[in-house]
């Protein structure tokens, strides 16, 4: 009891002392809650119907008061900062040490009073300030059904990463003997690993051009969660997207324990001279200078390479990196100008271990970019090329629970790998020794995007299909395994045609493949990305028809066609969700323009999951023809006044305009609608710019037409060599 008592005690004396840090958090909580939440409850009366400023009141209010609120992130990181420094701000001087070290109480106790109080200077101006929100918000006619277990749930998931935030500033404060040190502290072990993560990456991808950026960034997304901040984000992020977050939050709580501990431990150990020190423990200055200094000669040296291409700059900017954190890190420590290089010895295997780092980057010593697994190693792989279907919607399509549809996009090359586990694993080798042999460094400035531009249209011998390819490698040890390379399809197009009609590779890049006739609810197509046709009334065999007909036409596509054809029009096989969001975003849609000033936040469901149909698609085009749909391009059947062609190629461009019935005939059958080259990259146009003049509908319109590579007439380069240069 007594000890009970004296706990109590302690803990009212220490509250007295720090009443300013509780007043301070106190009042930034109550502008932070019941101020914002009466001031947004103003603009209700701003809109002409009630109920519609109701409704965005309380979307906003339960937003606010969620654990969707960011800013929280910031309160939460100062608070933490405030609580955990000012507890054991006494540590700092040798005379409060040893004033309360001389007290009849166990150190054990001083830390459990300092680390409560600070709980409690954070939590109870929070719960009082969001309690008086919530009053407000239900005050103004947001429902407490709705508003209540939404703060409730944000009180207890804000309070988890403040409890992370709070446990690694008292370490801090365990470790250093002076407040800024200890504020700089708090900033390493909140920052550091995020950093050297990020700049490691910055290596790989700068020096290693085989390094698949993409599926690198999951590899140093958990170390970047090392931090109390970065995780505290990552989590936000997912609570908004509606992921799990449970674990992340008993992770949190579990971090948050054993760091209590290890604080409890250091504070045990910790010698009352270090009071006024600037590390509290002799033994951790060189374990946090020494990484400190690797990364900041590897940070400049990276920066030097960026600018120059150098290795004499790059080895310049590590000199300068680590001599100058080495020094000020040691001005630091002995708070003493002079004692700058101290250490000399460890500042020179500093640099020496810096150079190495970088020579390793630099020049490949291990073989990054010579990296080929044996066959008999490799499990499965998987294959996805960058141009070859950047328009394919993955992810999932849900209706949430407020009855709202949302698309939760997933990334492509993630999205294809995850699908795709081909045992033809000597074919995917045969790709990936190809792109070995032709990836260089010289390819640093090569458009990551697209690489088939011909240099000169009329000279097709110069022109080279370089494409980005992405590979994976499932190990059978469980490893895996990602190489992107820089590849010319038409010098391994064996391979390509192989992997073209692989099964697997066609699902993955192409889900619609893999899609059933049980899951068509209604088929729509396009002829040019606008004028749309739906066919709602088609019977079960009728939609199994056609898709299955789509299907077996697509999976007949190989490189060369799609070098050779352009979409003629666009097909979706359309869900009954996907139907049931279209619907409601109609709705929506039609709410808008009733009510202009209101701005809605959903995304738009209207171009997704099309998918190209190709002259050569016989099957499907046929069949949506007996569905009376037009598959010929508008400028077949056009009022065509004129086409004016113009070339660039040369140091002077010249330009030509076409009036005559037969040449403008001619030209119709080969003009190609730019904008559905967005689902076909791989397709091969001149360099040439047109542009059609068509009347329609009492108008005159222009459009930008392009032409095939090897399908320009010869009247149009006869023409060209005739024209002026301008």
């Amino acid at each position: 009891m007594t000890s009970k008592n004296l706990f109590f005690k302690l803990m009212k004396e220490d509250l007295r002392s720090r009443i300013w840090a509780l007043a301070l958090i106190g009042i930034g909580f109550f502008f932070l809650y019941p101020v914002t939440v009466a001031f947004l409850a103003g603009e209700i009366k701003d809109y002409p119907i009630y109920e519609q400023g109701l409704l965005w009141y309380r979307d906003q209010i339960q937003t606010w008061l969620s654990f969707e609120n960011g800013m929280m992130v910031l309160v939460m990181a100062v608070a933490g900062l405030v609580c955990g420094l000012s507890g054991f701000s006494y540590l700092n001087s040798r005379s409060k040490v040893d004033f309360y070290h001389s007290l009849p109480v166990r150190r054990e106790m001083f830390f459990a009073v300092n680390f409560v109080d600070g709980i409690v200077i954070l939590a109870l101006p929070y719960a009082i300030s969001l309690a008086l929100g919530v009053v407000l918000a239900i005050g103004n006619g947001v429902e407490s059904s709705v508003i209540v277990p939404v703060a409730v749930t944000a009180f207890g998931l804000h309070m988890t990463y403040f409890m992370l935030i709070y446990t690694t500033v008292i370490t801090s404060a365990m470790l250093t003997g002076n407040l800024i040190v200890g504020i700089l502290g708090c900033m390493i072990l909140a920052g550091f690993i995020p950093l050297a993560s990020t700049i490691l990456q910055g290596y790989f991808s700068t020096f290693f051009q085989t390094y698949a950026y993409d599926m690198g960034e999951q590899a140093f997304e958990m170390s970047r969660r090392i931090s109390p901040i970065m995780e505290y984000l990552m989590q936000i992020e997912k609570y908004q997207t509606e992921h799990a977050i449970a674990g992340g939050a008993a992770m949190a709580w579990v971090v948050s324990a054993l760091l209590t501990g290890f604080s409890l431990w250091l504070y045990r150990k910790r010698p009352s001279e270090a009071s006024g020190k600037a590390m509290a423990f002799s033994v951790s200055g060189p374990i946090i200078r020494i990484p400190i200094a690797i990364l900041s000669g590897l940070s400049l040296a990276l920066m030097f390479w960026e600018f120059r291409k150098s290795t004499g700059w790059a080895v310049f900017g590590v000199i300068c990196g680590v001599v100058l954190a080495h020094c000020v890190i040691e001005i630091i420590y002995h708070f003493d100008f002079r004692q700058l290089f101290k250490n000399r010895g460890q500042m020179v295997a500093c640099l020496l271990a810096t150079v190495a780092v970088l020579f390793v980057f630099r020049y490949d010593t291990f073989g990054y970019d010579r990296y080929l697994p044996s066959a008999d190693k490799v499990k499965s792989g998987a294959v996805w090329m960058r141009d070859l279907n950047g328009w394919v919607d993955y992810g999932m399509l849900e209706q949430k629970e407020d009855g709202t549809w949302d698309f939760d996009a997933e990334n492509t090359s993630k999205a294809v790998f995850s699908r795709m586990h081909s045992t033809d694993v000597e074919n995917i080798l045969a790709l990936a020794t190809a792109g070995v042999e032709q990836t260089s460094r010289d390819f640093s400035s090569v458009n990551p995007i697209y690489q088939a531009k011909a240099i000169d249209y009329f000279d097709e011998d110069e022109t080279k299909s370089i494409y980005q390819v992405m590979i994976s490698y499932e190990l059978k040890s469980g490893r895996k395994v990602y190489r992107q390379y820089y590849i010319d399809l038409d010098s391994v197009s064996e391979a390509v045609n192989r992997l073209f009609a692989d099964e697997g590779f066609q699902k993955a890049n192409f889900p619609l493949l893999a899609q059933s006739a049980e899951n068509v609810d209604s088929i729509y197509f396009r002829r040019d990305r606008t004028k749309e046709t739906k066919l709602t009334d088609l019977t079960d065999t009728q939609k199994k028809e056609l898709l299955e007909a789509y299907q077996d036409d697509f999976s007949t596509m190989t490189l060369e066609r799609l070098k050779k054809e352009a979409p003629i029009g666009l097909v979706r096989f359309v869900t009954a969700p996907e139907r049931e969001s279209l619907e409601w975003q109609e709705r929506k849609n039609r709410e808008q323009e009733k009510n202009p000033s209101r701005y809605w936040n959903y995304n738009s469901f209207t171009d997704m999951n099309y998918y190209p149909v190709y002259p050569s698609f016989t099957k499907t085009i046929a069949l949506l023809k007996a569905q009376g749909i037009e598959i010929d391009l508008k400028y077949a059947q056009a009022d065509i006044r004129s086409v004016q062609i113009y070339d660039y190629r040369r140091d002077k461009y010249r330009t030509i305009t076409i009036t005559d019935s037969e040449q403008i005939d001619e030209l119709r059958n080969v003009m190609t609608e730019p904008r559905m080259l967005y689902y076909n990259r791989f397709y091969q146009s001149s360099d040439l710019n047109v542009t059609v003049t068509i009347a329609e509908d009492g108008e005159t319109l222009e459009y930008d037409v392009q032409f095939p590579k090897d399908q320009v007439p010869d009247f149009v380069r006869e023409l060209l060599n005739q024209a002026k240069p301008q």
